[in-house]
């Protein structure tokens, strides 16, 4: 259910980043289905199953693939003299595999804490507002 939840939630315009799988390539792999109470149709995603299947391995194993970890650096002029290189903080694109497998465990993670009780009253607005769910580092 959350590979589905972030593959709906994937930006289709986004860099791929160095995995070179395209956003809207997971984002339209799509079928269209007829509704079992017969009341339209419903499109669903024909890769949810092995992506699942694949972060679950991952899981497991608890290990991340060595290439998902590499990121395409850009400098982004921001502001200051144009001839200062400080004027140009580094933007960090990583592959959409990546950031998919991120945000679901993010989520998975975000999900336990809240269950729990884990997160004090004070950073739990920062929660419902997707503040705390940035993507990270393995």
């Amino acid at each position: 259910m959350l590979v589905a939840v972030q593959i709906k939630k994937i930006n289709g315009r986004a860099s791929p980043g160095f995995d070179c799988v395209a956003a809207p390539f997971i984002k339209h792999a799509v079928v269209i289905l007829p509704r079992a109470d017969d009341r339209g149709n419903m499109r669903v995603n024909v890769l949810v199953p092995y992506v699942g299947r694949l972060f679950k391995l991952l899981h497991d194993k608890a290990c991340i693939s060595a290439c998902w970890k590499h990121a395409k650096l850009t400098p982004l002029y921001k502001k200051g003299p144009l001839l200062d290189p400080n004027s140009y903080p580094m933007l960090a694109v990583s592959g959409t595999m990546y950031r998919m497998c991120a945000n679901i465990v993010c989520s998975m993670v975000t999900d336990w804490c809240m269950a729990g009780n884990k997160i004090p009253n004070t950073v739990c607005l920062f929660s419902l507002a997707g503040a705390l769910c940035s993507p990270f580092s393995f």
